[in-house]
């Protein structure tokens, strides 16, 4: 039993040892959840510079690729992603470190509840072998208060013996065998002797009574000697037994309540470690998370890259067709400006043109009025002082009257012809302008499509 509370003492040293460790584990699992928040700040921090730096590089939403991207912008993105990589190696020897850790505080654990399962044992046999002792002692106890019963019942038993024969002497010695009828026949002599015979063998039968009364006294005496002598060896035994017995369940109770301390404290341990493995596998689930979403952004940021790299390839390609599309528009332009101003030098002329038509036009009219006026006045219709002038000029030139007429159908029939010619020009320059106007217009509208798409072409719109 002493061993017992020596390696229950022991037990407590080592559990005590076991909780600094469990405190140190709690530290370093802080530590670990700081650096794991620290380590989340670092690639928060790292995804923003890089996005600022990819953000800054070009304003689409492409993005270039490694070959493709400048010296300053591999080297930003190194030094930003170095803490990352940094932290997370840290990150991932840390977790191996309280991996380790938790594996060796299970093992100590497991070899703790070794030792306290032995030292249970322990106390349970000899908690046993004391009470299989205390049983033995009661059986002993029982026996020896069996046979005092029996001594005391053979004591009565002489007793009972004893008084009847005192009885029998003092009815006179008198055997019940003979009736009292009988009694009178027998001879005196023969009574006498009789009961002479009868009383020597009661004297002789008193003395064996006396003898064995005192033999059964001293024999009494005896067993009352050795009843008390077993009592008091059995009641010193029983409290022997008893001391022992609680002395036994005592130290039985100190080792239970250790060992209830003990297993409240392994239990509590295994809580805690059960809650450093959960944390443990939440690392690693993080880690392995990290890991997974760094290499899908290293694949994104690739084909991102890859993807920025053909859409700059298309862009020169695109810029190269558009600045030689530009030349072109900017020959064309320059082509249609002097076309332009062509046409307008050829406008104005026809300008002049229609005014001299307009002009002769007017004139014609006037001299389609003085034919009106000569027919009238042939007619004998009176016309105006200015016609009327104008065909007494026309008859003076002429030698006769018919001569005068046939001057002036001839002079109607040139005005009519002229009217119909200049009316002719003119409406076929009207439509050399409304075709002029229209072509234009078309020219006015190419060029203003073509200056958009060299707006377009620039960067930036501009």
């Amino acid at each position: 039993m002493h061993g017992c509370v020596v390696s229950a003492q022991m037990t407590d040293v080592e559990l005590e040892e076991l909780m600094m460790v469990a405190k140190k584990s709690l530290q370093k699992a802080d530590a670990m959840d700081k650096q794991l928040i620290d380590f989340k700040e670092v690639v928060k921090v790292a995804s923003e510079e890089f996005k600022e730096i990819l953000a800054n590089y070009a304003s689409g939403a492409a993005i270039p690729s490694a070959k493709s991207l400048p010296d300053d912008v591999v080297v930003q993105f190194d030094l930003v992603t170095a803490p990352v990589i940094e932290a997370a190696v840290k990150l991932a020897n840390e977790l191996f470190r309280d991996t380790t850790f938790i594996k060796n505080c299970a093992a100590e654990a497991k070899s703790t509840d070794d030792y306290l399962e032995i030292i249970r044992e322990e106390g349970n046999l000899r908690l046993n072998d004391a009470m299989e002792e205390a049983a033995a002692v009661q059986e002993e106890y029982s026996l020896l208060e069996k046979a005092v019963q029996n001594k005391r019942a053979d004591i009565k038993r002489l007793q009972e013996v004893e008084r009847k024969l005192q009885d029998t002497i003092r009815d006179g010695m008198v055997s019940q065998k003979i009736p009292e009828d009988q009694r009178a026949n027998i001879p005196l002599e023969t009574r006498r002797v009789s009961l002479q015979r009868k009383i020597e063998e009661v004297k002789q039968e008193k003395i064996t009574i006396t003898d064995n009364k005192k033999a059964l006294e001293e024999r009494i005496k005896k067993l009352q000697d050795e009843l008390t002598r077993v009592e008091n060896e059995g009641a010193q035994r029983i409290a022997e037994v008893n001391k022992e017995m609680e002395k036994a369940q005592s130290e039985l109770d100190a080792i239970t309540k250790e060992l209830d301390s003990a297993q409240k404290a392994n239990e509590e341990m295994c809580k805690h470690l059960e809650k450093l493995d959960q944390e443990r596998v939440l690392r690693e689930t993080c880690l392995r998370q990290c890991q997974v979403r760094n290499d899908l952004e290293a694949r994104l940021t690739d084909k991102r890259m890859s993807e920025a790299s053909e859409n700059h390839k298309a862009l020169m390609q695109k810029k190269a067709y558009l600045e030689k599309e530009l030349s072109n528009v900017k020959d064309q332009l320059t082509a249609l400006i002097a076309e332009k101003d062509k046409e307008a030098a050829v406008e104005r002329d026809l300008d002049k043109q229609l005014a001299a038509l307009q002009d002769e036009l007017s004139r014609s009219r006037s001299e389609n009025h003085l034919a009106v006026d000569l027919a009238r006045s042939l007619a004998g219709v009176q016309v105006s002082d200015h016609s009327a002038k104008a065909i007494e000029e026309i008859v003076k030139n002429c030698n006769s009257r018919d001569d005068a007429a046939i001057r002036l159908g001839l002079e109607i029939s040139r005005y009519s012809r002229q009217n119909e010619f200049y009316a002719a020009e003119v409406e076929r320059n009207k439509r050399i302008i409304e075709k002029l106007n229209a072509k234009t217009q078309q020219l006015e509208a190419r060029f203003a499509s073509l200056c958009e798409a060299k707006r377009n072409a620039k960067p930036g719109g501009q």
